[in-house]
């Protein structure tokens, strides 16, 4: 009883730490970790609001191949703040966060829970504060991505299917109900749910009544996902086939790029850090040689293998799984602390060394991406700089010059950040640093001028441009320290880091 209570308690603290945590870095992570992210759910969301056309939108509305369920959240959140008078978009967008934040809590929290009888019990603490601090975990969890919100419903749906209840009458219901919104979110997700119903007729098996009661829970979802999209867009339609039918089918997802088949492999591997990534592909490899019916083995290869058949690979298509991978850790540690007890007695004196030594480690690399994670924008931080400019030049016209691929209001020059958007901006596209010049100054509007690291780096260009006495550096969208951190992990695209400048009129002359 002793323990227990110990074991409430310790849960209690690290939940209220983890809040804490989890809501600053909904505060600190503004913009997004990938396109898709803004410009197929904020931006869609404009439209029901009236401050879009449909020309604004990227080209998925115009095809209705995207579900819009995480659209109609930001609609409702919107017009709901809208009632308050809270219209700035750097406020809404942090709403989305936190809204995201307070969900994920609750299905980790709910997880935990539930599946503390699958781990032994001094593991169980372990387990508890990794699902909550392991250093990439938070990041996720405050996206308002689809991948980040199936991956919240992916939790749901395990924990009821672990947990144990007196009464089972609709909890397979349930399951149905959180699968089906996983696959809402993210389609994809199906790969998962299509081990997980594999585990539960085949290893589990489940009763006809309860795999029909599942199937129905899914069928509702479904239901209510078609209504959406349909309200939406305006017309019925089925987005899951308009997804598979765009992006699969006419290849428009390949077009984004190819990759090996090996590629998620890797990601594992280098995404998490080397240390963590061969800890997780170990605890797999222990996991499919040790427990080999774990539904945790049954939901996670599906998923991985269905992905590395798709030819378009991105590292976040990978991240609904991240809440999985603390119970992957401590299970794979339980059958190896279980093997070593079996055949050895006792630990040494070097070898409890090392294994402590080993975690002093771990824990300071994740102690160190946690506060590196906690203080960074989304991303490369497009968004730090026009949060920047909105925050220090409120109501001025602003005149902005950029290099290629820089401007963070139009970063891939083809549709614009509508939603971040502020009255009288103009932009300037220039070639290279070489053109700045004061002929490209406009007098009646203040100057400033965004280029990335790439541009910087060209020193015949960039060497006269700073040694002006007229160009001031104002922001920076990812500070040096966690730059040099980056250069040992190299998860951040260097060349694509933003600089804001303050550009003068006054010996400013084309080189």
């Amino acid at each position: 009883m002793k323990f227990l209570e110990k074991q409430f308690s310790f849960s209690k603290v690290v939940f209220v730490a983890a809040f804490v945590l989890f809501v600053v870095h909904a505060y600190t992570n503004i913009g997004y970790f990938h396109a898709d992210e803004h410009y197929q759910i904020i931006e869609f969301a404009g439209i029901k609001l009236g401050s879009h056309q449909s020309a604004d939108l990227a080209w998925e509305y115009k095809e209705a191949s995207r579900q819009t369920i995480q659209p109609a959240i930001a609609y409702v959140l919107f017009m709901g703040a809208g009632f308050f008078h809270v219209n700035d978009p750097y406020i809404l967008a942090f709403l989305l966060r936190l809204l995201t934040a307070l969900v994920a809590l609750s299905a980790i929290a709910f997880f935990v829970k539930n599946v503390q009888p699958m781990v032994a019990p001094e593991s169980g603490k372990t387990l508890i504060f990794l699902s909550f601090f392991l250093w990439f975990i938070p990041a996720v969890n405050v996206r308002f991505s689809s991948e980040s919100w199936s991956g919240i419903f992916i939790l749901f749906m395990l924990a009821m299917i672990l947990g144990e209840r007196k009464s089972n009458r609709y909890k397979h219901l349930v399951v149905g109900l959180f699968m089906g919104l996983a696959f809402l979110f993210r389609f994809q997700s199906a790969f998962l749910s299509l081990g997980v119903i594999a585990w539960l007729l085949t290893i589990k098996r489940i009763a006809f009544r309860d795999f029909i009661a599942l199937t129905f829970g899914g069928a509702i979802t479904l239901v209510f996902g078609f209504l959406v999209d349909s309200w939406f867009y305006g017309k019925l339609v089925f987005t899951p086939w308009t997804y598979f039918d765009k992006q699969i089918l006419q290849g428009i997802a390949a077009g984004f790029g190819e990759s090996e088949w090996w590629f998620y492999l890797w990601e594992i591997l280098r995404a998490p850090t080397i240390p963590f990534g061969i800890l997780i592909a170990s605890s797999l490899i222990i996991i499919i040689f040790r427990r080999p019916k774990s539904i945790l083995l049954w939901a996670i290869l599906p998923f991985i293998i269905g992905h590395s058949f798709v030819a378009h690979k991105e590292v976040r298509f990978l991240l609904p799984l991240v809440n999985l991978v603390p119970l992957l850790l401590v299970t794979a540690f339980d059958e190896i602390n279980a093997l070593r007890m079996k055949h050895f007695a006792s630990n040494t004196f070097e070898t409890t060394l090392m294994f402590k030594g080993l975690a002093m480690i771990l824990l300071a690399m994740n102690a160190t991406a946690l506060l590196v994670m906690a203080t960074k924008p989304a991303g490369t931080g497009k968004m730090a700089i026009t949060a920047y400019i909105a925050e220090n030049y409120p109501g001025q016209q602003i005149h902005l010059l950029h290099t290629p691929w820089s401007s963070p209001y139009n970063p891939w020059e083809s549709v614009p950040t509508k939603f971040y958007q502020i009255e009288g901006l103009t932009e300037t596209r220039i070639r290279n640093l070489c053109q700045v010049s004061d002929s490209l100054l406009q007098n009646d509007k203040t100057n400033l001028l965004v280029t990335r690291m790439a541009e910087l780096n060209v020193k015949n260009c960039s060497d006269p441009f700073l040694a002006n006495s007229r160009t001031i550096l104002l922001k920076q969208s990812i500070p040096d320290w966690i730059l040099w951190l980056n250069k040992g992990y190299k998860g951040i695209y260097e060349d694509d880091v933003l600089f804001l400048y303050a550009v003068k009129e006054g010996g400013l002359h084309n080189q």
